[in-house]
């Protein structure tokens, strides 16, 4: 698959000039919000503003546009173009994974076994969940007030990591309109670490083997704010975590 890369989002100090997620190996899934297309005019579509990268998957509303996100325009700085928001009110926004051939529902499975697998969320939001497939995988986040979480779902068992490590963005603590980088990093013996901000939280948690299932953004009660979102169907190493980190992070930097 061919990365996006940060196109309009312009370069940072941070970003390096010419990365791409896809230089790195075992990308399942990079999306990221698109405000306009490759000849400069605006994207005005929700499922087209939510690209996934490739032309194996596409996105689309449960009704192809009713419960659907909408977009924020952000402060007029290319760094912070704007976001996809969900609102979990009425019936829940979400997308759901679709193969861009038939138009039929689909998924992606990270094998644990092979490689393991990582998962980097970028956005921000209250207790929700953010994405995967909320009967058996999910990535949910509990935070504000103190006592902040982040539990990784797979295979229908959960854990749950107490966010203790992080010098927040407000108060010293998570506050839901926080933009974060979460990365869920599992090895092929399950055992999962939790990074906020490219900072490793302490685990207490026990292993899970479970494959992690990707279908859909979005649902339930995800009531946040979407940047990135990248699958890779193995265990990174450190220094690519941390190319991935540095590739996004200006969307944490304060405008």
């Amino acid at each position: 698959m061919l990365g996006l890369g940060v196109g309009f989002y312009g370069l940072s100090g941070q970003d390096q000039v010419g990365f791409q997620p896809s230089d790195i190996p075992n990308l399942s899934l990079h999306i990221e919000y698109t405000a306009a297309r490759a000849d400069g005019s605006a994207v005005t579509s929700i499922p087209e503003t939510f690209t996934p990268v490739g032309a194996d998957f596409k996105f689309l509303a449960p009704t192809t546009t009713a419960h659907a996100p909408t977009t924020q325009q952000g402060n007029g700085s290319e760094l912070y173009p704007g976001v996809v928001v969900f609102s979990p009110s009425g019936t829940p926004d979400r997308l759901n994974l679709n193969d861009s051939s038939d138009n039929d529902l689909t998924e992606i499975v990270l094998d644990t076994s092979n490689g393991g697998y990582t998962i980097f969320f970028v956005g921000s939001g209250g207790p929700t969940i953010l994405s995967g497939n909320s009967a058996a995988s999910s990535l949910v986040s509990d935070v504000g007030g103190g006592a902040s979480t982040y539990s990784l779902k797979a295979g229908g068992v959960t854990k749950t990591f107490n966010v203790n490590n992080y010098s927040g963005q407000a108060n010293n603590e998570i506050d839901g309109d926080d933009v974060c980088v979460i990365m869920f990093k599992v090895q092929s013996n399950g055992s999962t670490s939790l990074s906020i901000d490219n900072v490793t939280q302490i685990n207490n948690s026990l292993p899970n083997t479970n494959d992690f299932v990707f279908d859909t953004m979005g649902g339930v009660d995800y009531d946040g704010k979407f940047r990135y979102l990248f699958l890779y169907d193995r265990a990174l190493e450190e220094a690519e975590a941390n190319q991935i980190f540095e590739h996004v992070a200006h969307v944490i930097e304060k405008a």
